[in-house]
């Protein structure tokens, strides 16, 4: 809503976490000027991960210095923590990593015979709602969702109700895939400096940005 900014600092120098990384996230209120909301851990893997979802609250999944993670829903208007819940990695990579931009849909990942699952469940009733061979990246309702490279294809793909939509070839190596906000369009940012716009209700690129090394 424009009103609160997440910034986002890593430390390797802080003394108690043992050279390991501190990782810190405040919440920070623009017209107020002022902290809402903190938080520093030391960790190992895996780095904080934070959404903003579209009922105004933030999504917040940070590791820690053992299998222990913690994910929180807090309210981005007053840093207020909605719910915390903690969780555990376990031998089979069994573990929530994400959430959908509207925060109904809850993503758990877990290596089944050497493949990458994501389950889609119900956020509130925990109700596993799918599943699909891959990561998925992001998701715009709990029937439709883009797909990373970790499938038999190695291509990002959009998916609906259970089926491939399209496969966006090429870009299955990108380190960072971005959504608007209305969701229509992505962006995904390439290894040798490009930016690729993709529509999702036509599957294809609608534009390509390249910057200097």
């Amino acid at each position: 809503n424009g009103n609160s900014i997440l910034i986002r600092g890593t430390n390797t120098e802080v003394e108690n976490c043992q050279g390991y990384i501190s990782d810190k996230v405040i919440l920070r209120s623009i017209g107020k000027n002022k902290n809402l909301f903190e938080m520093d851990k030391c960790k190992i893997y895996p780095p904080l991960y934070f959404r903003f979802t579209d009922n105004g609250r933030i999504f917040l999944y940070s590791g820690s210095m053992s299998a222990e993670h913690t994910v929180y829903f807090v309210e981005s208007s007053t840093g207020e923590i909605i719910s915390q819940s903690v969780h555990y990695w376990t031998d089979d990579g069994y573990h929530f990593y994400d959430v959908s931009a509207d925060g109904n849909t809850s993503l758990i990942e877990k290596i089944e015979n050497e493949k990458r699952m994501t389950y889609l469940l119900d956020t509130k009733s925990n109700n596993e709602l799918g599943s699909i061979e891959g990561r998925v990246v992001i998701v715009y309702d709990k029937n439709s969702f883009v797909v990373s490279g970790y499938n038999p294809n190695q291509q990002w793909g959009f998916w609906k109700d259970g089926e491939s939509k399209c496969l966006y070839d090429g870009i299955a190596l990108s380190p960072e895939i971005k959504s608007s906000a209305n969701r229509e369009v992505f962006a995904v940012m390439k290894s040798d400096f490009r930016l690729q716009v993709w529509k999702v209700s036509t599957c294809e690129m609608i534009g390509e940005f390249r910057f200097d090394k």
